[in-house]
């Protein structure tokens, strides 16, 4: 997918989907919730293999969020058309001479040996980028280092960007979507941490707060989406699920318990109960099965109300709570929280038994249950830049099934959901020490 055409070569970000067999020729729309899951998914096998060009389509896809698709208070804005000038795909594709013309003939021909640009074209008479053969290979070919060419690229890459960017541009979806975003924050969050990169923390830090701050309705409730200053619609459940989903990653990112805070309280609106009890507003999770419905019972009411339990284009609303409940109840002891993710995962068995892929993300959530899940837990003695530096290493770890926790001694403790997690475990005084255990079998403690 990165070296076909549904991947934007010059500005990263992929389309919303490829109508061939080749991932060469995409219907050219961008959606928000697309990049967000896939740069998780390159993230994770980033982080599985150690092959950095997989890193690489991480950081041009959250690249191209934070460029073209930020809106200014922080949100991201949902989707991109298709469509520029009344015809798809127009600002994407290229000839040879509008090629030659920017990068000159020499540095021209190169690259439209590399990427695919002929005079015939191989989209209704024009060129899509895309890459049929690795770079390494058309180095050989021309007899130079392939690191050198990889550079060459890099540099006209940018430039055709520049050129493409004084195009008319599609036009764009500007709603800032709930769930969508929870998606991005999640990916960003996720990036931050394991790449090293602070700018990706910092836009979902961002965007978590402008959601929880500004997308309300008149009653103060989280709403669905927000536009130009106004926020619309009471929030359905995928918009909660997917949002605690990225809360949670982003505490990871931070150590900022704030986040841990504010992704319980969407827990609980979800499940219509926290610590003291039921909530007067209801929940969405159905008594009689535990699936979650899509609205709660202070939403409209419909003739029918509708489970959310399979995935579609986004993950299911089940499916993605079922998953943040596993991690809170992990992170905060909470067996309400287990309970639920099991009721939920329970109820979606029978329909992933007949069709796996309509309940991806219930199965991820019933591998994280099922475990072994990895407790890294790290109390610092110091100041945030040394903790930092001593928890590098695990941010580089791929974990699949694992919760990362870290407080510094000093820090006023609780009451607060993480207390659990950090109960019997003082830390050192001059030192960072893990806490490393695995389905409540620890390891002696060791310093970082």
């Amino acid at each position: 997918m990165a070296a076909g055409g549904i991947h934007d070569h010059l500005g990263g970000g992929f389309a919303r989907y490829s109508v061939d067999e080749r991932w060469l020729v995409p219907h050219f729309e961008k959606m928000l919730y697309d990049n967000a899951l896939l740069a998780v998914a390159y993230l994770e096998a980033f982080l599985a293999t150690g092959r950095e060009e997989f890193a690489a389509v991480v950081r041009a896809t959250l690249d191209y969020l934070l460029r073209d698709m930020t809106e200014p208070t922080g949100g991201i804005w949902a989707a991109e058309d298709a469509d520029s000038e009344s015809e798809e795909g127009k600002f994407y594709v290229w000839s040879p001479e509008e090629i030659a013309a920017v990068l000159g003939a020499k540095e021209a021909a190169v690259f439209c040996e590399a990427y695919d640009v002929t005079p015939a074209g191989n989209f209704e008479g024009h060129s899509i980028l895309n890459l049929p053969r690795p770079l390494a290979d058309v180095a050989r070919k021309h007899g130079c280092d392939p690191a050198a060419l990889a550079e060459q690229m890099q540099s006209a890459r940018a430039k055709l960007l520049a050129a493409r960017g004084k195009r008319v541009r599609p036009g764009t979806d500007d709603k800032v979507l709930v769930a969508w975003n929870g998606l991005a924050i999640d990916a960003l969050a996720r990036a931050g941490a394991a790449l090293g990169e602070p700018r990706y923390t910092q836009a979902a830090t961002r965007a978590a707060g402008f959601l929880l701050a500004d997308c309300r309705d008149p009653q103060g409730r989280l709403a669905h989406q927000w536009r130009k200053g106004k926020a619309s619609g009471l929030a359905f459940a995928e918009d909660l699920a997917c949002l605690a989903e990225g809360l949670v990653s982003l505490y990871e990112a931070t150590f900022d318990e704030r986040w841990i805070d504010e992704a319980c309280a969407l827990a609980d609106l979800l499940l219509g109960t926290d610590e003291s009890g039921p909530l007067a507003a209801g929940g969405f999770v159905d008594p009689d099965t535990g699936a979650l419905f899509r609205t709660s019972p202070a939403h409209a009411q419909l003739l029918i109300r509708q489970h959310d339990m399979l995935d579609n284009a986004t993950p299911s609303a089940t499916g993605m709570a079922a998953t943040v409940l596993v991690r809170l109840a992990v992170l905060t002891g909470r067996d309400r929280y287990r309970q639920a993710a099991e009721r939920a995962i329970a109820a979606v068995a029978p329909l992933a038994k007949r069709s796996a892929t309509a309940a991806s993300q219930t199965l991820l959530a019933l591998d994280l249950l099922l475990g072994p899940i990895k407790e890294l837990v790290v109390v610092a003695d110091g100041d945030d830049a040394a903790m930092n530096v001593a928890v590098r290493p695990l941010r580089s770890q791929f974990r699949p099934r694992g919760v990362l926790a870290v407080r510094l001694r000093a820090e006023a403790a609780g009451p607060r959901p993480l207390d659990h997690l950090f109960a019997d475990r003082p830390g050192e005084a001059g030192a960072v020490v893990l806490y490393e255990c695995v389905d409540g079998a620890c390891a002696a403690p060791q310093q970082l």
